[in-house]
């Protein structure tokens, strides 16, 4: 459960930081 979790977690940040630009604004 926690692979899968991490697989959705990625894929929402990486969603966000494709929309938000190169910058990860959530460190």
């Amino acid at each position: 459960m926690s692979s899968h979790m991490t697989f959705g977690i990625n894929r929402f940040l990486a969603k966000k930081q494709s929309q938000n630009g190169p910058i990860p604004y959530w460190t």
